[in-house]
């Protein structure tokens, strides 16, 4: 990982301002360019933040995935960089036994101009529907608690358990 950024509502969500501990500064916030309108336009956000600041690079990818899935396999961005080269396509997506999990992705910066155009013209507006129209490889992982979310203090103590 070169840098983490971060798809927020906000430059500064009030969210972080409750941890007084929190260094700010080691984060880059990509603000939604429309406030409201789904993770699919977070991924724009930072798509878009990307070419300003590699502009001048041709191998530059996104990896994203949910904040509430606290399970990611730390091999994740290699194994989906290694199947998008192998299959010579722009973006990577996760699934397991339960289906796709789209959100977990390897985006190449050449995704940019179509997801822009996808999202502005055609509507788009989930990750299901623009994979739909957008070539892409699909690796299978065998454990599915890979992608398990954890939304409330219960189902954190659940999976603490189950540890």
């Amino acid at each position: 990982v070169n840098e983490l950024l971060i798809s927020s509502l906000a430059d500064w969500p009030e969210e972080f301002e409750r941890w007084p501990d929190f260094d700010r500064t080691a984060l880059t916030l990509a603000p939604d360019l429309e406030p409201l309108q789904g993770p699919l336009h977070g991924v724009l956000a930072c798509l878009q933040l990307l070419r300003q600041r590699h502009a001048a690079s041709a191998d530059v990818w996104l990896r994203t995935s949910p904040c509430d899935t606290p399970l990611i396999p730390k091999e994740l961005r290699r194994v989906l960089h290694d199947q998008a080269v192998r299959d010579q396509t722009p973006l990577a997506i996760c699934a397991d036994i339960h289906g796709l999990h789209p959100a977990h992705g390897l985006w190449h910066l050449s995704l940019l101009s179509a997801l822009k155009q996808a999202i502005e013209q055609q509507r788009v507006k989930s990750f299901r529907d623009f994979i739909a129209v957008t070539e892409h490889s699909v690796v299978r992982f065998d454990h599915s608690d890979h992608f398990l979310n954890v939304n409330t203090q219960e189902q954190l103590a659940e999976l603490a358990q189950r540890a």
